[in-house]
């Protein structure tokens, strides 16, 4: 289990790697933005809560919230991140291919 969030056009997109076995329902979205909400306050809640097989990290185990957040942006890969820093790459190209079905609605203003 584990999460990442990244924050592109006052946009709050929120991965979040579940327990095998656990799918990710609107009710437990509502779970997560009710918790958001009561524990850090109203503007931390998720404008998008995106599941993933797991959140990408540095060999250092950073999380790699910049390099996700400048693809977002329209920076090729390779100038957004080294693969080769990255301890888990197929973490990395599965959230940048979950996020493909949002890109237009993100991106809009």
């Amino acid at each position: 289990m584990g999460s990442l969030a990244v924050e592109v056009k006052n946009k709050l997109i929120l991965f979040v790697a579940l327990r095998p076995g656990l799918q990710l329902t609107e009710e437990l979205k509502k779970k997560i933005n009710d918790a958001l909400r009561s524990q850090l306050g109203p503007y931390y809640i998720a404008d998008y809560i995106i599941q993933v097989p797991d959140i990408p990290m540095t060999r250092n185990y950073k999380k790699l919230e910049v390099p996700i957040k400048k693809v977002l942006m329209g920076w090729p890969i390779d100038k957004a991140v080294n693969i080769n820093a990255i301890l888990n790459p197929e973490a990395f190209y599965a959230v940048i291919e979950a996020l493909k079905p949002y890109m237009d609605e993100i991106m809009k203003e």
